[in-house]
């Protein structure tokens, strides 16, 4: 691009291919598709997970992104390329939010996430 960095845009690219791509990025951005804006957890879960640096473009629903605000950098649109170019100058404060990023989600109880996105209730003790 412009600024001098690769930029690769990955869709419909999974398994070997992709993790090949996400393990030699410095940087991993996410960028909404559609105007609703929600934060992309099933996606960033697996970044997170494995300790990758992301730059997120915020969500309409922030309560989605704080859990995850210390371990990644959130941004309006308009303001994704300077922070690209902010953090791509300091590669120990990435290595740092990035850890801060799997610490946080790994101490997530997922199920527990989960169950009221999918309808469920907890069982009652003795059920």
């Amino acid at each position: 691009n412009e600024q001098g960095l690769k930029v690769m845009v990955l869709q419909g690219i999974y398994g070997a291919e992709r993790d090949a791509w996400i393990a030699r990025s410095k940087i991993v951005l996410n960028i909404h598709y559609f105007e609703a804006k929600v934060l992309e957890v099933v996606r960033l879960s697996y970044l997170l997970s494995n300790r990758r640096f992301v730059i997120s473009e915020r969500g309409k629903d922030t309560s989605l992104e704080a859990p995850y605000e210390h371990g990644m950098v959130l941004d309006s649109y308009e303001m994704l390329v300077p922070q690209v170019m902010t953090w791509i100058q300091n590669p120990a404060a990435r290595q740092a939010v990035a850890a801060e990023g799997q610490r946080l989600f790994a101490q997530r109880d997922q199920a527990a996430w989960l169950r009221p996105l999918l309808g469920l209730e907890p069982k009652e003790s003795g059920q």
